[in-house]
């Protein structure tokens, strides 16, 4: 059976900023575009497990095996981010974790090696997940309003294919287009037209021509072109330089929507070409950074049924704008706000994890009452040391709640909620995702999200919030 991607999740955050509203707030006119922005709890690890979420059903992260994480900005310098989110996932201590970073490309380079262990098989199952919070520029700069956030994962495996893997070409080529060191928080660029010519334009028209010489294939082949590029005009002249019909078969870079979401980008573009594609289908689709991947897939027959349950339209449409450049920069930490003095301990984290991160309660295998707190004693049947774990469900009823404007926050109030579990168990929460708060109401449907709770010990701790589900 031929090794593909079978099956592709994506997430967008809610939240915009408007290209209008920066040239505002630096006394310049214009700006016509918009770009998806993370919200103040939200990072590339968080936003990485929601996108797994709507790539896979509980019960089928189960049989995954191993785990990538792509970003240009993880959480960590230091630590495997893929590994948090393996135990977050509650994936065995089997599974293979791996981390690759640093280039804009990781992800598709990450795919690459997932592609390559099943063909080996050494894995069956690999879950390649590739996401980015917090691309920066540095604030009034000319490309503030175009670095956005976003998230996608895909497993690769030889089980129904989604999108049947034909063939690729990796190219490295050194010319430092964008960058950032290891010490720098803004990315860094050199002229605009020197980097397009010699780098985007020379890089990939020299593997597109290599990857038609290696397949024997010609621009007529393709119903779909799907590759990422650092702004629409060098996209443009490369579909132009091969021929490629722009109406037809290119694929949008959606840049005035969502902004680049970096690593991310190149996946987001695939997910939203799926939505125009028949089986058999052929799609050249590819990345950009220090060279470049390149691959040619075809679309199977699940490519109907994913049409059918994508989210991918929603995600697009239901957003939000943020109502002040101010609060952009608060969400980013550029302005720095009030902040409570967090205490934590690295022995409670691990004692925890079950409840905080995995999201693990307790069912009494007596009376089958089930509890979100860590007890020995059943309320219901008042038996001792009969409770079994159970994964609890995310999705759930607000049954009341409280909201606090004197907590420190970037967008108060906070909301304070205790939310009844469809599979049982009630669970106290804060809210997230909701910057109106008199939309918040009793019996309002919610669901789970992994956010960022707080920092301490200079480190990222995460905890579930509860979302308002939109309709």
């Amino acid at each position: 059976m031929m090794i593909g991607i079978t099956s592709i999740g994506a997430y967008l955050p809610r939240y915009r900023i408007s290209e209008k509203m920066i040239n505002e707030a630096w006394g310049r006119p214009g700006g016509r575009s918009e770009r998806t922005v993370g919200y103040f709890d939200e990072d590339s690890l968080t936003m990485g497990i929601s996108a797994i979420y709507t790539c896979l059903k509980d019960h089928e992260i189960e049989k995954i095996e191993g785990l990538s994480f792509s970003s240009t900005t993880s959480p960590f310098k230091e630590k495997l981010a893929s590994t948090t989110m393996s135990m977050i996932l509650n994936l065995p201590p089997e599974t293979r974790t791996f981390d690759i970073g640093n280039s804009l490309r990781s992800g598709t380079s990450a795919l690459l090696s997932a592609y390559d262990s099943v063909k080996s098989g050494s894995l069956k199952r690999v879950l390649v997940v590739a996401s980015e919070c917090g691309r920066l520029e540095v604030p009034g700069g000319m490309n503030e309003g175009l670095w956005g956030d976003g998230a996608c994962a895909m497993e690769v495996s030889e089980e129904g294919a989604l999108l049947n893997i034909l063939g690729y070409l990796s190219y490295s080529d050194e010319l430092s287009h964008f960058w950032r060191r290891s010490e720098d928080r803004y990315i860094q660029s050199e002229d605009v037209r020197f980097p397009q010519i010699m780098g985007y334009a020379r890089i990939m028209e020299s593997a597109i021509d290599g990857l038609f010489k290696k397949f024997k294939c010609q621009p007529k082949d393709f119903a779909k072109v799907v590759i990422d590029a650092p702004d629409g005009r060098s996209h443009q002249g490369l579909m132009r330089r091969f021929g490629f019909d722009l109406k037809t078969q290119v694929q949008d870079l959606m840049h005035s929507s969502i902004g680049s979401l970096g690593t991310a980008h190149p996946f987001i573009m695939l997910a939203a070409a799926l939505e125009g594609l028949k089986p058999k289908d052929k799609v050249l689709w590819g990345s950009y950074g220090d060279g470049c991947d390149l691959f040619i897939v075809e679309a199977g027959e699940k490519v109907i049924d994913y049409q059918r349950g994508s989210p991918f339209k929603s995600m697009i449409n239901n957003r939000e704008m943020i109502s002040t450049y101010t609060k952009y920069l608060s969400f980013k930490k550029v302005l720095a706000g009030e902040e409570p003095d967090y205490y934590s301990s690295i022995s409670g984290l691990l004692r925890e994890r079950d409840r905080f991160s995995r999201f693990i309660g307790g069912k009494c295998k007596v009376c089958g009452y089930i509890t979100t707190l860590a007890l020995r004693v059943c309320p219901e049947c008042r038996k001792k040391d009969q409770f079994e774990n159970i994964k609890l469900s995310r999705k759930g009823t607000i049954y009341t709640f409280t909201q606090e404007w004197y907590y420190p926050s970037p967008e108060p109030p906070t909301t304070l909620a205790v939310v009844d579990l469809e599979s049982g168990g009630r669970v106290y929460c804060q809210m997230t995702d909701c910057s109106d708060p008199t939309r918040v109401k009793i019996g309002m449907p919610v669901e789970m999200t992994l956010r960022k709770y707080h920092e301490a010990l200079n480190l990222p701790h995460y905890y579930w919030k509860c979302k308002p589900v939109l309709a």
